[in-house]
């Protein structure tokens, strides 16, 4: 899917990132599975009976065996025939030449998951079909004004020429990383760890504003339980008005696990590690830039994990966000900008050279930052290039 779009970029308030050109023209790609993407559906050969009489299928139905599983999406008639049975099936065919002629036809093997699979298996059988309003919308050639939307804010991250990922919930940057040296100094592993350091320190301030109720309810002739307040500057007015003292905790939002439901922006395709780590924080969607040789999101050839070792089984490049074998999966977005070359456009390469100094760099060079409405978190993740383990400054090591 391409969406053609002129847009203005905007400046951000995230890590410092170059300039994106004043008017911007860009396409969106969005990675999806070849089932999804598929104008047709797999077919399966069957047995079906062309019955001489329309009234005798009330005689013929009791005698049919059940279709497998894989085949109960299907209408069992279709006009004159009915599906007797799969042909490689085990069921014993009854005796059925004084109701019509047995034969072999081809039917949809799997439910269409598309309006455009939907019509094509109609014209070979009838067969069940449910839309999918999120699918549908990403194939559709109408513009998502609320996905430009989002893209067009971050420009300026997706065109940095110092590999960066920002975390952004609810239209609000929550966190950040820039890329540094080594490999545990990526981007996307940076803003998580600054998300993971927000969120314990929320957590932690969450359990010291219930201690404190908990406190003042014990109290001798303690008043009526205090109201808890998500904001401060709610808290102090509530409190001018009505002189009733209140608790702070911290916004309900910065109590979200990690990136659940957020957006994650990347200037490069995340290789293994980052792509997992998103998944792990429950990223909604991932947009990018240039894709790069290590990359795992946007590779038309996905490899399969091995049922034994969790790992590769073949030496090609993975749509790790397709891999049905993961608890959680989000949606990737590839941002193609009109300057990049046409072979960049046709190939999906990018020199990758950013990340790739990054990774031979032994000294930091980037960091993570959260931020939050209460305060702001930077995590400075040292990496002294001689192996050694690091480890935030008061938290603890397996953390």
């Amino acid at each position: 899917l391409r969406m053609k779009l002129a847009e203005c970029a905007d400046a951000s308030d995230g890590p410092s990132t170059s300039a994106a050109p004043q008017h911007t023209n860009f396409s969106v790609r969005v990675i999806l599975s070849e089932a999804e993407t598929s104008e047709e559906v797999p077919l399966e050969r069957v047995y079906v009976l062309t019955v001489k009489d329309r009234r005798s299928f009330s005689s013929v139905l009791p005698l049919l065996p059940p279709l497998p599983e894989r085949l109960t999406h299907l209408k069992r008639i279709n006009g004159e025939r009915v599906v007797v049975c799969a042909y490689d099936g085990d069921e014993t065919i009854p005796d059925l030449e004084e109701y019509g002629r047995l034969s072999e036809c081809f039917v949809p093997k799997e439910k269409p998951l598309t309006r455009r699979q939907f019509d094509w298996a109609k014209e070979r059988w009838p067969t069940a079909f449910h839309p999918n309003k999120e699918l549908e919308s990403l194939l559709s050639a109408s513009t998502d004004s609320s996905l430009l939307s989002s893209i067009r804010d971050f420009l300026p991250v997706l065109r940095a020429t110092r590999p960066t990922c920002v975390v952004v919930r609810r239209g609000q940057q929550v966190a950040s990383g820039t890329q540094g040296g080594g490999i545990v100094a990526h981007a996307s592993l940076r803003a998580v760890r600054a998300l993971a350091a927000a969120h314990r320190n929320a957590m932690a301030r969450a359990k010291a504003a219930m201690a404190a109720v908990t406190r003042k309810r014990s109290q001798p002739g303690a008043a009526s339980p205090r109201l808890l307040v998500a904001d401060c500057a709610a808290s102090a007015a509530a409190a001018a008005e009505g002189g009733e003292e209140r608790i702070v905790v911290p916004p309900l939002s910065s109590l979200d696990y990690l990136a659940t439901g957020a957006d994650v922006f990347l200037t490069l395709e995340p290789c293994a590690m980052c792509a997992m780590a998103l998944v792990h924080a429950r990223a909604a969607r991932v947009f990018f830039a240039k894709r790069t040789t290590n990359g795992v999101l946007a590779s038309r050839e996905p490899a399969r994990l091995s049922e034994n070792y969790g790992c590769l089984t073949e030496e090609k490049s993975w749509q790790l966000h397709l891999e049905p074998l993961l608890n959680h999966h989000y949606r990737v977005f590839e941002v193609i900008f009109d300057d990049q070359t046409e072979e960049q456009k046709q190939n999906g390469e990018s020199n990758g050279q950013e990340e790739e100094e990054g990774a031979r760099c032994g000294a930091l060079i980037g960091g993570g930052q959260v931020v939050d409405r209460e305060e702001s978190i930077e995590v400075d993740d040292m990496d002294r290039g001689d192996g050694a383990q690091w480890e935030d400054e008061g938290e603890e090591e397996n953390d």
